[in-house]
């Protein structure tokens, strides 16, 4: 058996707890006895584990259950698991505990921890906050993103942009120039393709050419991340003109 202790507030005689059946307080009490005091490494069957902090507990409801089991007469008494997913609930509705479920088990934290776990005078053993935990969660879930594979950009799909790019406006752009590779790289791999790039070029090219947003038909402003999307998804100016005069509008030009 572990050794140590918790607070047990005198207040809590007073409180709407108190008032629930036995099986809610008896809950609350195993949960602030079997949380950790310190951070653990919880062991998974992959190559990494899952850091639990002081004031949590991965556990399940079965597990629950049996912590809080009695016996009476003679006979052990066992609450179902319904009944404990029940305490949980109203616990987590009082703003007691926190309660996140994945595939490695119910993860349950103690909101406030160091009120219960801290003895005056002594140093608190919570060293992170519930929020700081879903931080954490958040920044894990970021890597696994960043984990998944991305779409495979070679050298050619950049030469062949910039060479669709300099035959449209008459430029003469670099596919070896860093600046350039990079910001179409950066397209590619956010799953846009090579025709996507074109299609921007020739939507701008058709808008700009022979004005003076001609010098604005560059790779850093038509792939910049602020620009791409919304030039890929314009209509096309040529489209919108020939509609509007199948439509019966007068379509009038200087000659």
């Amino acid at each position: 058996m572990r050794k140590g202790f918790t607070k047990a507030w005198r207040k809590e005689l007073d409180s709407d707890l108190w008032l629930m059946p036995p099986i809610y307080h008896r809950v609350w009490y195993c949960l602030r006895q079997k949380v950790q005091h310190q951070k653990f490494l919880f062991p998974t069957n992959r190559t990494y584990g899952i850091w639990v902090l002081s004031g949590q507990r991965i556990t399940s409801y079965q597990e629950i259950a049996e912590w809080c089991k009695w016996s009476e007469w003679g006979r052990e008494k066992l609450p179902n698991k319904k009944t404990i997913k029940t305490v949980l609930d109203y616990l987590k509705q009082e703003g007691m505990i926190d309660v996140e479920g994945n595939a490695k088990g119910t993860l349950i934290s103690i909101v406030k921890w160091d009120t219960y776990n801290n003895a005056d005078g002594l140093k608190s053993n919570g060293e992170v906050t519930v929020s700081g935990h879903k931080k954490r969660m958040l920044k894990n879930e970021k890597k696994k993103e960043e984990l998944k594979p991305k779409p495979i950009v070679v050298k050619h799909d950049v030469v062949e942009v910039i060479d669709f790019l300099n035959s449209t406006t008459g430029a003469k752009y670099k596919s070896s120039t860093k600046a350039t590779a990079t910001i179409i790289t950066a397209r590619l791999k956010e799953g846009f393709t090579v025709d996507d790039l074109k299609s921007v070029i020739t939507k701008k090219s058709k808008e700009w050419l022979g004005g003076d947003m001609a010098q604005y038909l560059r790779p850093s402003t038509l792939f910049a991340p602020k620009n791409f999307e919304g030039y890929l998804n314009k209509p096309d100016s040529t489209q919108s003109s020939n509609k509007q005069n199948e439509g019966g509008l007068i379509n009038y030009s200087c000659t």
